[in-house]
């Protein structure tokens, strides 16, 4: 890790003084020298760094010697930080009077003594640091530039929490274990819950057997519920309660203050008479006190439900009251070499794996039958040459003697042959708490703010994508598991512990976590932290707390990521000056005090979901301020004038500020924008702040992603949009047009109509939103089939003059998601809906046999005039597929409904049908539709008290 921080500062010495040349200024002599040492000091450390790294395991004194290089490394930083930030900030007032432009001089020469002395007092540390290098007589490295892996194969994203196609040797045991979930023996005589535990050591697969145990075919025909949770150290009864309860009630809303008595009936309710399987992996109490309270709820269960807990510890199982207890055993040494090989010759010849596989399977008899080390050397081989001598080195590699607590020696040969930046990003990661689902964006705008993201290629790369490459390569070297993507399709994953236990090893008192609810934490010292991750448990309420003051106390952090219950204050900014990333995420925060300009090295700052109103002017000195999280701050409804001084913002993001009705003039100075969630158009004529125009998003020419555009109706001409050039963003994927600001006249509405016809996206499109539309028509890029070939997700909202939509909207390919919602003048929903035009329907001629052909989700939302949603020719409908892939359908507030097209339901695999405050008068048609769906063991079914029959009474679903 310390060769990628020299790497680092390296290169940040050579930007400056090449930033100090192009403006044209000089270094005062004397520092010119003092630079030039500092330089070489640095390279000549940098070659015997790779020896030290691996020599540290075994050796305390060179761990020593290493955290002291360090700590020198990182003050270096920040003095060569606080020069470039003095130079950019000696720019923004560089004046044209020739007196003033004299004093200007001066500043200049007092800044480069000021930084001289501070370089040479490094070089003092650095010459001590240098002469004790030489007791260690470490081997100098010749490629100590080569930062690129060799022989990177294409990358791979998956989603999928288990990949069945790399597990081996389980098979038998799975079977098993099946079978005892499914068979009833002699388990109907208990009046508990049967549990079945797989006990065994870290690595060797519990996890990924109960997953592929999880996800078996039988299990999910079994069973009506299956609920997986994430248990991990320490317990917290009160969050496992909250996800078993969401796993029954998707959309319930749990206050974070609720009392146990009160969450613990609401449990107990939820799975009262229920039929599931229970997932509790990694579990470490063995405290019955912890486990009683939950496990009184989980007897009200439907016999047959079982319960599934992987842990470390026999003595765990014992105390749970296990019914059976599986030890996992290690892997052959034949199927170590499975695994190994699937991963190491991933689109490699047959020839060189043949080649390769006698010493490959001597290496995998040294993973000792452990998955993990196999995997991880997998990965490793996986980027070597497909040379013999290659895999000879890691088979003779000193590394696999070295034995430390908690520290597999695959998992140190795996870190070990990362390049130096890689080696950084990955042990970072030793600041977030085990188990914890790690967001990919995220990750790589934390690795970006502490610099750690270098392009070595001669092109010009955006730091994101050289971001998302190196995620992808400590992915593919088994470094992250368990891929899943949210609903906004964020992918985000896990470290394993073991993975997570070498990264705190590797980094020791460097990246710390800190629980505030552990008295003992407390009384630690973290002074000589760099990145800290403070927590707080659950069940201790979430009044507001204090910063601990041994905070304070580590002057030097560059990472403070706070619970939400945290009480921020001034101090925190007086005392903190060196952080590059800060997160306040906490929802009691209301104001944000002046004295944040003083985090002058600030490069991340999360300040979502908290209260905010308004940020201070001070926040324009952030000048290296690369991230600004805003989202659903619901109060915010100003931004400060000095963000557009922020030249080097790339992620301004205020998604759900509903109250922000305005953007400062200049925002278009921000060129360095790569995403922006919401552009708005105009001023705030309350304040009487003129906002920016349409033409400040001409200079916005990276953006991508998601962006809204808001303020649509402020257009004075459909000429403006030129200004947007959307049809050339070929980065942007998700797009929301919204019109608001218009004056609803009749010129204004064909004006409207031009404007969203100027408006055409690229064709790779993936999502629009279209908002607030006054027009009577749609443009012409939307009724042409096939227009937007890519559209996954639509969305048409309180668009009160459209009174139907086109046919082509049940013509595109990739349409997955579709939301209708406050359309008034749609009163009738026929064969136009289902993407049959009125010629198709005259000739009984459907080109497309399939409509909808991949739509998954249906919204139709507040629709108040809406009638009769049928397709009125019964041959179409016979010779047609509509909706074949719909799995959810939800139907809100239609109170004049009264006809659906019962021919959807047939081919439909719904799951999930939500039908509330519509007051249908049902047809016959209706109870068809009942039937169909009483058939599918996968549906749920919700009906209010609004929903009525034929004859007027209320349905329930069990009346279905």
């Amino acid at each position: 890790m310390a060769d990628g921080l020299i790497s680092i500062f390296l290169g940040k010495l050579v930007s400056i003084i090449q930033q100090d040349i192009q403006e044209e200024l000089r270094l005062v002599t004397g520092v010119r020298e003092d630079v030039e040492k500092l330089s070489r000091t640095l390279r000549s450390i940098q070659a015997v760094l790779k020896d030290a790294e691996e020599r540290q395991v075994k050796d305390n004194l060179v761990k020593v010697w290493l955290e002291n290089l360090k700590d020198i490394a990182y003050d270096t930083d920040d003095v060569l930080d606080e020069w470039s930030t003095k130079i950019l900030m000696l720019k923004e007032v560089r004046p044209n009077n020739n007196l003033l432009s004299c004093c200007f001089w001066f500043k200049q020469v007092g800044l480069h003594r000021d930084i001289g002395l501070k370089i040479k007092k490094i070089n003092k540390r650095l010459d001590e640091i240098t002469s004790e290098e030489d007791k260690f007589n470490f081997k100098s490295s010749s490629n100590v530039n080569t930062e690129e892996p060799i022989n990177r194969p294409q990358i791979r994203q998956t989603s999928s929490l288990i990949d069945v196609s790399i597990t081996v040797g389980r098979n038998s045991e799975k079977e098993l274990i099946v079978s005892k979930l499914l068979t009833e023996g002699s388990w109907q005589e208990t009046t508990s819950v049967p549990i079945i535990s797989i006990v065994g050591m870290g690595g060797l697969g519990k996890t990924t057997l109960a997953q592929l145990v999880f996800n078996d075919n039988r299990i999910t025909a079994q069973f009506e519920k299956k609920i997986w949770v994430c248990v991990f150290e320490p317990f917290d009864k009160v969050r496992i309660a909250k996800e078993i309860i969401k796993a029954f009630h998707k959309e319930i809303l749990i206050d974070n203050d609720i009392s146990w008595e009160a969450l613990h009936n609401l449990l107990t309710d939820s799975l009262e008479n229920r039929l599931f399987l229970l997932v509790l992996d990694d579990m470490w109490t063995e405290d019955v006190f912890d486990w009683d309270p939950l496990k009184l709820s989980l007897n009200f269960s439907a016999q047959g439900s079982r319960i599934l807990v992987t842990t470390r510890k026999t003595t765990v199982a014992t105390m749970l009251g296990t019914t059976y207890l599986h030890n996992l055993e290690l892997l052959s040494d034949p199927d170590c070499w499975s695994l190994m090989s699937r991963i190491a010759f991933a689109e490699r010849a047959t020839q060189e794996c043949q080649m390769l596989e006698g010493i490959g399977r001597e290496i995998a008899k040294k993973c000792k039958g452990l998955p993990l080390s196999a995997k991880s050397i997998g990965g490793l081989l996986r980027f070597k040459r497909p040379r013999k001598h290659d895999w000879q080195d890691v088979l003779e590699s000193h590394t696999w003697e070295e034995v430390q607590e908690h520290v597999l020696p695959a998992l140190l040969l795996s870190y070990y042959d990362l390049p130096s930046h890689l080696k950084q990003c990955f042990a970072y990661c030793a600041i977030f708490p085990k188990d914890k689902w790690i967001y990919k964006d995220e990750l790589v705008k934390l690795w970006m703010a502490q610099g750690f993201l270098i392009n070595n290629s001669s092109s010009e790369r955006d730091m994101e994508l050289i971001g998302e490459e190196y995620f992808d390569i400590l992915a593919m070297r088994s470094f992250f598991q368990d891929f899943r993507k949210d609903y906004n399709q964020k992918i985000e994953c896990k470290i394993h512990d073991l993975i997570h236990d070498l990264s705190q090893f590797l980094t020791n008192k460097e990246c710390s976590v800190l629980n505030i609810s552990n008295n003992i934490a407390l009384e630690l010292n973290y002074s000589n932290a760099r990145h800290l991750v403070v927590i707080q448990n659950y069940k201790d309420g979430l009044d507001e707390v204090s910063i601990p003051p041994l905070v304070f106390k580590a002057k030097n952090l560059r990472t403070l990521i706070l619970p939400m219950t945290i009480s921020v204050s001034s101090d925190l900014f007086l005392h903190l000056t060196c952080l590059r990333a800060l997160s306040l995420s906490v929802p009691h925060l209301r104001e944000l005090p002046n004295e944040v300009e003083k985090l002058v090295h600030l490069r991340y700052l999360d300040l979502s979901s908290t209260r905010l109103k308004e940020l201070p002017e001070t926040l324009g000195n952030l000048y290296n301020l690369q991230t600004l999280e805003l989202n659903f701050c619901g109060e915010l409804y100003n931004l400060p004038e000095g963000i557009t001084k922020l030249t080097k913002m790339r992620h301004l993001e205020i998604r759900g500020t509903e109250k922000l009705q305005y953007l400062p003039q200049g925002i278009g100075r921000l060129i360095s924008l790569r995403r922006l969630s919401k552009f708005i158009i105009g001023g705030n004529s309350a304040t009487g702040r003129e906002g920016c125009t349409i033409k400040e998003l001409k200079d916005l020419k990276f953006l991508q992603g998601g962006l809204e555009i808001r303020g649509l109706g402020r257009l004075k001409s459909e000429n403006d949009t030129n200004y947007a050039d959307l049809k050339n963003r070929k980065h942007i994927h998700k797009l929301g047009l919204y019109f608001d600001g218009c004056n609803g006249q009749f010129d204004a509405v064909g004006k409207m109509e031009s404007i969203l016809e100027g408006l055409q996206p690229h064709q790779a499109l993936e999502g629009l939103g279209i908002g607030c539309y006054p027009g009577t028509k749609l443009a012409g890029w939307m009724v042409r089939d096939n227009g937007l070939p890519n559209l996954r997700f639509l969305r048409f909202y309180a668009c009160k003059n459209l009174n139907m939509l086109p046919p082509a909207i049940g013509k595109l390919p990739s349409l997955e998601r579709l939301s209708i919602k406050a359309m008034d003048e749609i009163k009738y929903m026929g064969h136009r809906f289902f993407g049959i035009n009125s010629a198709d329907a005259a000739k009984n001629d459907c080109e497309a046999k399939k409509l909808f052909p991949k739509l998954d989700s249906l919204n139709i939302l507040d629709m108040k005039n809406l009638e009769d949603w049928v397709v009125d020719t019964e041959e179409i409908e016979t010779t047609s597929v509509l909706m074949p892939h719909l799995s959810y359908l939800y139907i809100h507030n239609c109170p004049k409904l009264k006809v659906l097209p019962h021919r959807i339901f047939p081919a439909a695999p719904l799951q999930t049908l939500l039908i509330l405050q519509c007051c249908i008068i049902l047809k016959g048609r209706w109870w068809m539709i009942g039937h169909r769906l009483k058939s599918s063991l996968s549906v749920s079914i919700l009906l209010t008290r609004s929903v009525y029959n034929k004859n007027g009474n209320p349905i329930f679903a069990e009346s279905l």
